[in-house]
């Protein structure tokens, strides 16, 4: 709505006077005309204004240019009253200022706004310098009077020159006026004051100019949502709090919800948010976090329907803080630490701390002492020691932990959850190779979840540490850690639907057939595997497990791939087949011991052929269905081969040359052969400590199988060769071996 207005005179200023006001209602015109030496004659019935008047048909005035007039002329009875005339512009000069004024909405609900915007122009002759005042009220009536309210009061300085025009507020900008809330509803008038800073004469009674307003409840004005301006609290979950959310809207808010999920849900609740002025609340419960912390957001609808739309951009998120008593599950006195290598813990912490500095989180336990208690990291190819190296602790990552302390009990101090959602779950970078990780989630994660979020990383199996050895694992539970092969390095994401709480891990039930390897030395335990699966390949594939990097003590039984950049195998799963066999070869930490291998009985009884065990050394052949172990005597090197065979039958895909016995000897020493077939031709060559040849024997074999070969140890012309040291060449059909022996 708007209205137009005009101010315009037709007089001679006096030098330095500026306007006193500027009516901005009506149309006032004083008119009068003169030029030097003539004269004029005013011609009304009657006109009055202030301290001007005329009462004639008629009256002869002969003014002289610049000529000031005051007092009183009578003639004829008829009587010409002037106040002043101005002489600061020339004249017949016209100064005429117009003003266009806008409300918008005309309609507000109390405590609502309104908008004002107007333009003057100036459509005299003379330019205009002046600093004008403005007050807007809020009238019942349409004249200004004692009571009305002032809604706002501003300045604006014009240098507006003869046909400008000036805008205010600047460019399409406009004056918001707020209705007082108490307001009562009913029909107003905006009404708009202009003052000059330069008190002259009142030149019109009215002064002021308006457009109408009306105050209703029911006002179809509002069709704005309502909007939150803010949310406490801001980060942290405390149960019994209250969430306080402030809300403001140009009606009156007719309801506001809060909705909450866990952080890890899926589903909102909803619950209704109390009012308190232009604030809404509702008390927190603990039910509405999961371990990590709540996410929310608010609904809040108006009395015109007008409701705020869900933004994912809008959602809060309250995370829960860690009890700095707390201490770490894992790392406690019952968990017989003893300094030893088998007592060794990995665990992690699923929190971010305020404080990350290893030593001060361990302080329970003194200054870091390698003697008392020892801290390692595996990085990039290598162990870190705790201030060799590492200081801090990162979330995501594991670490190894062992004490010889016999009492004590780590508070890590304070923390919060990681600030994760949904949409920006937690991220680490892997390299290619091993990676020692931990759980960035205060809650059991489930492995598998994680490699199929990241198949890019050919992710290996959690590889645990529990009871002196590895197992592969499908869970990682909160404050554990655990070894990761990564093929491809690159940044790996742990999905909140990764969570495993209430779940029961998966297991891939596709192998043809699966057996797992238990090889236990003194109290050293390391578990390999082999089998057959449709999606597995000849060299790595997902099934496949790398050997994990040494640790202090370390027992291995690996097979060999030296086409893939980490060549030896713990698990070795191939693509079916009817025959296969798997060579391993076994190392460890330990320099002697009696070593016992186990595998499951009734893992075997699902497969539709055989598997037999031939150890290397002793050539001993074991059908492993009718067995669950065997037991040797420990050498580093030693090997073992695994043979499937669909028919049943054991029939070795080449020759082997088992370890001579006894040695040292007197009189008679053996060499086991497992020949693959017929037509295979033994070559054995004794040779003395000064590498003179003193026999040369050879044999050939009619069938394959296992056989003996003996030497008397004669030399060739049928003499007790002497006491010493000889060199045993073996030559079967080419597989070769040389063997130390000493005969006494």
């Amino acid at each position: 709505m708007n209205a137009h207005h005009t101010y315009a005179t037709k007089r001679k200023l006096p030098r330095g006077s500026t306007w006193k006001r500027l009516t901005l209602l009506s149309i006032i015109v004083f008119s009068f005309y003169g030029v030097y030496s003539q004269s004029y004659v005013l011609q009304t019935s009657a006109f009055s204004h202030g301290a001007q008047e005329v009462s004639s048909s008629s009256y002869t005035l002969n003014p002289t240019f610049g000529q000031q007039i005051s007092g009183t002329v009578s003639s004829a009875n008829y009587t010409f009253t002037a106040g002043f005339l101005p002489t600061a512009i020339p004249r017949e000069a016209e100064l005429t200022l117009q003003s266009t004024l806008n409300i918008s909405p005309s309609e507000v609900p109390p405590g609502g706004t309104t908008s004002l915007s107007f333009t003057l122009f100036n459509s005299g002759a003379v330019d205009v310098f002046a600093t004008i005042s403005a007050e807007v009220y809020l009238s019942a009536n349409i004249d200004l009077e004692a009571g009305d309210i002032l809604l706002d009061n501003f300045e604006i300085i014009t240098n507006l020159a003869a046909g400008a025009t000036l805008n205010f507020p600047q460019g399409s900008n406009t004056k918001s006026l707020e209705i007082p809330e108490g307001t009562t509803v009913g029909d107003y008038f905006i009404l708009v004051d202009l003052k000059t800073s330069t008190p002259i004469e009142e030149i019109n009674s009215n002064n002021v100019f308006s457009q109408p307003l009306t105050v209703s409840n029911t006002t179809a004005a509002d069709v704005t949502a309502p909007s939150v301006t803010s949310i406490t609290p801001t980060n942290t979950f405390s149960a019994s709090e209250e969430i306080i959310a402030t809300i403001t809207d140009a009606s009156e808010i007719e309801s506001a919800s809060l909705f909450h999920r866990h952080i890890t849900g899926s589903d909102f609740t909803s619950v209704n948010l109390t009012k308190s002025g232009s604030n809404f609340f509702v008390e927190i419960q603990d039910s509405w976090a999961d371990e990590i912390g709540m996410e929310g957001y608010i609904i809040a609808r108006d009395i015109f329907g007008n409701t705020i739309q869900e933004n994912p951009n809008t959602h809060f998120f309250l995370y829960r803080e860690l009890d700095p008593t707390e201490p770490i599950p894992l790392l406690t006195s019952g968990n017989s630490f003893d300094g030893k290598a088998r007592s060794y813990r990995m665990f992690s912490i699923p929190y971010e701390l305020e404080d990350k500095s290893l030593v001060s989180i361990f302080d329970e336990l003194g200054g870091y002492d390698p003697n008392k208690w020892r801290i390692f990291h595996y990085s990039n190819g290598q162990y870190n020691e705790l201030l060799d190296g590492l200081n801090n602790i990162a979330l995501g990552d594991g670490y190894w932990f062992n004490t010889t302390v016999p009492d004590f009990s780590i508070e890590i101090g304070a923390g919060t959850a990681d600030n994760v959602t949904r949409d920006d779950p937690f991220t680490k970078n892997f390299v290619q190779g091993w990676n020692q990780i931990g759980n960035p989630y205060p809650f059991t994660i489930n492995w598998t979840d994680i490699q199929n979020a990241n198949p890019d990383q050919g992710l290996g199996s959690l590889q645990l540490y529990q009871n002196g050895g590895y197992q592969a694992g499908t869970t990682l539970n909160p404050w554990e850690g655990a070894f990761v092969f990564c093929e491809t390095a690159g940044t790996v994401t742990f999905p909140l639907s990764a969570n495993a709480s209430g779940r029961t891990s998966s297991v891939d039930q596709d192998f043809e057939w699966k057996l797992d390897l238990h090889l236990q030395l003194n109290d050293i335990k390391q578990t390999s595997a082999i089998g057959m699966h449709q999606l597995a390949k000849k060299s790595k594939d997902r099934m496949d497990e790398i050997i994990i990097p040494r640790f202090i003590t370390y027992l291995e039984m690996t097979t060999e791939h030296p086409e893939y950049f980490a060549p030896r195998f713990s698990t070795d799963i191939v693509p079916p087949s009817g025959n296969h066999e798997w060579t391993f070869t076994l190392e460890s930490s330990e320099k002697d011991g009696i070593a016992t291998l186990q595998w499951d009985l009734a893992s075997l009884e699902t497969i539709s052929g055989k598997c037999f065990l031939l150890d290397h050394a002793t050539l001993k052949v074991i059908d492993m269905s009718l067995t669950a172990e065997t037991q040797f005597n420990w050498e580093n090197g030693r090997q073992f081969s695994i043979y499937y065979t669909e028919d049943g039958k054991f029939t070795p895909s080449q020759n082997h040359i088992g370890q001579v016995y006894p040695n040292p000897f007197e009189d008679l020493i053996k060499i086991p052969l497992l020949v693959k077939n017929e037509n295979q031709l033994l070559s054995v060559t004794v040779i003395d400590a000064q590498g003179r040849e003193i026999n040369r024997l050879q044999k050939s074999f009619d069938g394959g199988g296992l056989h003996t070969f003996e030497w008397d140890g004669k030399d060739a012309n049928g003499h007790e060769a002497s006491n010493g040291v000889y060199f045993y060449k073996i030559d079967l059909n080419g597989k070769e071996k040389v063997v130390r022996i000493i005969k006494h």
